[in-house]
């Protein structure tokens, strides 16, 4: 026999877990679902990052879809921000969970515990500097933004020579950076592409004005650019 008003936990707020939470919703309306996002957003979508630098989406706010106030309100979804959780007890059904911004810890009790925390990029050691940056979430989003602005940046050198490294890239030369340069441990962008059709785009880029660096991993960081094993 079903329980009644279970209660299920997600761990994690980007698409996937917002997503499922506002489904869950629409197949149950009587359970509680809470979220927990170790970061200031939820309901994001990650490929839609690089867009505004481009210019595509006006301002750092409309990169989130849905704010923990109207999950609330919309879903009767309780979405909790800035909040970590930092141990699974499968035994007793609960977690500890961190608020990151008072440091009270206390547990939640599940029903049914769901993860989807994302990925974390894959960082070459000894990247080092206040203008060295992943981009993951809003909150990334947020710091580039302010470091560009406050320190009239000029250059931008993207690491990944994959999709996601190409739209980036893209993202700045269009949105009017001066100097894009892309990094790549590959010989070519973009792997599942032929090299031939490899060739087409490595010209398209530069004739759009990225430089490509490939072929060389990205060892590090030096005060005046980055260093490369090769």
């Amino acid at each position: 026999m079903r329980k009644e008003n279970l209660k299920i936990v997600i761990v994690g707020g980007s698409a996937g877990g917002s997503t499922l939470a506002t489904t869950l919703r629409r197949l149950d309306e009587s359970s509680e679902i809470i979220i927990i996002e170790r970061g200031p957003d939820v309901s994001f979508a990650n490929c839609s990052l690089p867009y505004y630098f481009e210019g595509l989406v006006e301002t750092i706010e409309d990169l989130s879809i849905t704010t923990p106030e109207q999950f609330k309100s919309k879903y009767n979804i309780d979405a909790r921000v800035n909040e970590e959780v930092l141990k699974i007890n499968r035994a007793e059904k609960n977690v500890e969970v961190k608020n990151l911004e008072t440091n009270v810890i206390y547990e939640i009790f599940y029903d049914y515990l769901i993860l989807s925390p994302g990925g974390n990029p894959k960082e070459p050691k000894n990247l080092m500097g206040d203008n060295v940056f992943s981009l993951r979430n809003v909150q990334d989003v947020r710091d580039i933004d302010k470091y560009i602005k406050e320190n009239n940046v000029k250059s931008v050198g993207v690491i990944g020579n994959g999709f996601i490294g190409v739209e980036v890239a893209e993202a700045f030369k269009l949105g009017g950076m001066e100097k894009v340069t892309l990094f790549g441990s590959r010989n070519q962008v973009l792997t599942p592409f032929d090299e031939d059709m490899a060739q087409i785009i490595h010209k398209e880029m530069m004739d759009k004005g990225v430089d490509l660096i490939l072929g060389s991993r990205v060892s590090g960081t030096t005060l005046k650019g980055v260093a490369l094993e090769s």
